[in-house]
């Protein structure tokens, strides 16, 4: 071999290697092991509630589900197993998408789950869906699942911990303060609303409800016999519920509240609001607090996020969706959010992106777009290249023949 040539390889094989390496120690010690999908949970997920699964995007939603959740069996198993999964459809033109790994729900913004240029596929659907999946396997809702780059500072985070929840009591109390003298004041609008809008017969048979107004009247008691916060949030949330419905039922029957009892409520409604968010000098300190702590935080939860794109990857990878989707649809969901957002052009010889381009990333908790893409496309690939290669045929899935009709709804 001539000099020359040896050269060019040698440089070939640095740039190669350069790609493949992480950025520094931290980064190595992120990476996804191939098999790793899920992290056991004694006990199973707090109950959840289906949502909007009769649309057609929560049937989509659904049946999507059902088939990564099939194809990845030892990972769905047990105190993880898909019928701890629930699904919300909220009906909003957000795209966005979340998973509540405590209790296995995962929201969906309708629009989302809609054609849109470049995520028409189900492959594409699958790839937010696999990701949010992977929050859940991963149990990132548990103190023992925050892992930690080497050298972050656990002790500040206890102090800005602290300082929230010094900041949360004293709201608190003062919260408490406020609705106390709102519902125990002498002759004060709310019980008289309670007393009126309970003792109108019309209203009480007009609703039909055994629980009216049994359980306006319970939620009042219990505060009286123990006004503490909880009480207190308690009969507000009744009377959210109840007097919100006498007002909505004096619109659609025979006026079964006078004028009298329909301004009452309108003025326990307004009272109401006003006392929710009593120190607006406490709420500023409080939000500032939250925000030093979730900075503090960035490395855990961009951790997380970049766990939940390498596992998910995997879930994709098991289910034969097309290994190209999973890393492409982060570009076209940007894209589709933000038209303007660009990515640098990226190949296995490019340098590593930046993890976070401060005015361009979405957010500081997901690693920016760009780099979740060289991550997914490149490094997860190339260094599970032998373990992926059983499940990537020659026609890897774009589209699911029985999901044809439900996509089509979506149209």
């Amino acid at each position: 071999m001539s000099h020359k040539k040896f050269i060019f390889f040698t440089l070939v094989a640095l740039s190669i290697f350069l790609a493949c390496k992480p950025r520094n120690q931290t980064d190595a010690q992120l990476k996804h092991t191939f098999g790793m999908t899920s992290v056991p949970r004694k006990n199973p997920p707090i109950s959840c509630k289906n949502m909007g699964t009769d649309s057609h995007e929560g049937r989509y939603a659904t049946a999507l589900i059902d088939y990564i959740t099939s194809k990845n069996p030892t990972t769905f198993t047990g105190n993880l197993s898909r019928k701890y999964i629930c699904v919300q459809i909220l009906q909003l033109d957000d795209l966005n998408a979340s998973m509540d790994a405590s209790s296995g729900t995962m929201r969906f913004f309708k629009r989302i789950l809609h054609r849109l240029p470049g995520l028409e596929t189900d492959a594409a659907k699958a790839a937010t869906v696999a990701h949010e999946l992977a929050h859940f396997t991963m149990s990132h809702h548990l103190a023992n699942r925050e892992s930690a780059p080497s050298g972050y500072d656990r002790k500040q985070e206890q102090v800005l911990r602290a300082q929230v929840d010094h900041l949360k009591e004293q709201l608190d109390a003062a919260k408490l303060s406020a609705i106390n003298d709102f519902l125990t004041a002498e002759n004060n609008e709310v019980s008289r609303t309670i007393d009126q809008v309970t003792g109108n017969s019309l209203l009480v048979k007009t609703m039909k409800s055994a629980s009216f107004p049994k359980s306006i009247l319970q939620a009042q008691k219990s505060f009286l016999e123990k006004p503490d916060l909880g009480n207190a949030e308690n009969l507000l949330l009744e009377i959210d519920t109840w007097i919100v419905e006498a007002d909505k039922y004096a619109g659609i029957h025979v006026t079964p509240l006078t004028p009298q009892q329909t301004r009452l409520i309108k003025s326990v409604l307004s009272r109401r609001e006003s006392i929710r968010e009593p120190n607006e000098d406490l709420n500023k300190k409080l939000w500032a607090a939250q925000e030093a702590l979730e900075t503090h935080r960035l490395p855990i939860l961009q951790f997380q996020e970049q766990e939940a794109d390498e596992v998910g990857f995997e879930l994709f990878i098991r289910a034969g969706f097309d290994p190209d989707i999973f890393p492409q649809s982060f570009i076209h969901l940007a894209k589709a959010v933000r038209p303007s957002y660009e990515c640098d052009p990226v190949s296995p010889l490019s340098p590593e992106p930046s993890r976070y381009r401060e005015g361009i990333s979405f957010n500081k908790v997901h690693p920016d777009i760009c780099w979740r893409y060289w991550d997914t496309k490149y490094i997860e690939r190339r260094k599970h290249a032998s373990d992926y290669q059983p499940y990537i045929t020659k026609k890897p899935i774009l589209n699911l023949p029985a999901l044809d009709q439900l996509r089509a709804n979506l149209d």
